[in-house]
């Protein structure tokens, strides 16, 4: 299996060159059908569930993070908590991120390209960029300079990320009704000029509509940028994903209701994207139908005895190594969330339940970086546990080694690593053979929840 896609090369840091392939595959995504589907995100959880979900892409809402960061929509929430909690969720997401900044955070050009930099060095592969502030429409010329700040940003972090201009001529009702469909052409190809990648028509719901922009928005491309087919000029919209495939519109935004509602409504909103789309890749997610009829590839168990008692052995020795039962449980859950492996997910989710953990911890295990409900010991191992499990191209750095010699003895390292080989072998060989998930009974307990 491979190492999952990752921008942060460590807790301070972000790998630069795999942002910018990133970004340039998000961009040239775009020109492609089908329609890519962007989910909204507003924390690392979230961003976990729809990752997990089969999306390739993710997008946050500035709306949601606001929300989840204690203030309303609108620029509200500090500057610097916005780039704290995009870079948690970058980290968390183990897929892409493009990152809703608004009007971008600043009274004048200058600071938004400072806070685009800013974005950027928290790991995203693309913002987006509004054109109204509290109600009202910025001019054309403020709008574009903000845009041309963003791209010159861009340039000097060597990151070039697809910046998305959102034109609310529609969504804030501005103008006279009969010239807000002209205006917004205009606009939208004065952004494309300014440096956007894309446009994004906000309140265009109309499907008519929509194809007539996309059409004007064609013939402007083709006219004045010969590149269109390279990822420039693309369009995101409302609607269907029928419509948007049959329009032109090559991203759909899936809008900041997620934040607000419970997650059976979440789950069956989600199911609702996925199911009536069979041609995109968002359809790598299960839903409830095709998970009762999932079957197992092979049992090797059955076919290999001999090489899975060899691995078994490993299990037994580990399992009496001498290190903390409960501590074991974490790194298995961890290593398996990072693996994809929902066998192993199941597995010990429910033995470390029966072992007392508590749902608050498992629940946010995914992201034990933010949360102080881990000891230092526990910390230490499950940050060992992501290297040696990723082990990204420099190695194991010497701050993580550091950090884990601190916690644990030699032998206690050694024993800890072992713990780790041995799931990551479970992870593979349950996600390579599609072991069915949901079986699995705690020895000794007769219900599992």
């Amino acid at each position: 299996m491979g190492k999952p896609w990752c921008v942060m090369d460590s807790r301070d840091g972000v790998d630069k060159v795999r942002q910018a392939e990133a970004a340039k595959s998000f961009l040239s995504r775009h020109c492609a059908l089908p329609v890519i589907l962007l989910p909204n995100v507003w924390d690392a959880m979230s961003a976990r569930i729809f990752a997990a979900a089969g999306f390739d892409y993710l997008a946050t809402t500035s709306a949601g993070v606001a929300w989840a960061l204690g203030y309303p929509d609108g620029e509200i929430a500090p500057w610097e908590e916005v780039v704290a909690a995009t870079a948690r969720i970058v980290r968390a997401a183990g897929v892409p991120v493009t990152a809703d900044i608004e009007g971008g955070y600043g009274q004048s050009p200058e600071a938004v390209r400072n806070h685009v930099a800013e974005i950027i060095r928290a790991g995203v592969v693309g913002i987006n960029l509004e054109d109204s502030h509290q109600g009202s429409i910025r001019s054309v010329e403020d709008a574009t300079a903000r845009l041309q700040a963003a791209r010159e940003a861009a340039r000097k972090e060597n990151v070039p990320i697809v910046i998305n201009a959102r034109c609310d001529i529609f969504h804030q009702q501005h103008g006279e009704e009969s010239g807000r469909f002209d205006a917004t052409v205009a606009r939208c190809q004065a952004y494309l000029a300014a440096g956007a990648d894309c446009v994004y028509p906000f309140g265009l719901r109309d499907p008519d509509s929509i194809a007539a922009f996309v059409q004007d928005h064609h013939r402007a491309g083709q006219y004045h940028r010969p590149a269109w087919h390279a990822g420039r000029n693309g369009i995101r919209a409302h609607g269907s994903r029928a419509d948007h495939d049959r329009f032109g519109a090559r991203a759909g935004d899936n809008g900041r209701y997620r934040k607000a509602c419970g997650r059976p409504a979440f789950d069956r909103k989600l199911r609702a994207v996925e199911q009536p789309f069979p041609s995109s890749r968002c359809t790598k997610a299960f839903s409830i139908e095709r998970i009762a009829i999932m079957k197992a590839r092979l049992d090797p168990r059955r076919i290999a005895p001999g090489a899975m008692q060899a691995l078994l052995g490993l299990q037994t020795h580990v399992n009496a190594c001498g290190l903390e039962h409960g501590l074991l449980e974490l790194v298995k859950y961890r290593a398996s969330q990072l693996n994809g492996c929902a066998w192993c997910m199941d597995m010990h989710t429910k033995d470390a339940r029966a072992a007392g953990e508590t749902e608050q911890r498992l629940y946010l295990l995914s992201a034990w970086h933010e949360c102080s409900f881990y000891t230092e010991r526990e910390r230490a191992a499950l940050a060992w546990t992501e290297v040696v499990t990723r082990l990204p191209d420099g190695g194991v750095s010497e701050a993580v080694f550091a950090t884990a010699r601190t916690q644990f003895s030699e032998q206690e390292l050694v024993e800890l690593t072992m713990a780790i080989i041995a799931i990551n072998g479970w992870n593979r060989i349950n996600v390579a053979f599609r072991t069915v998930p949901g079986t699995y009974r705690v020895p000794g307990h007769a219900i599992d929840k």
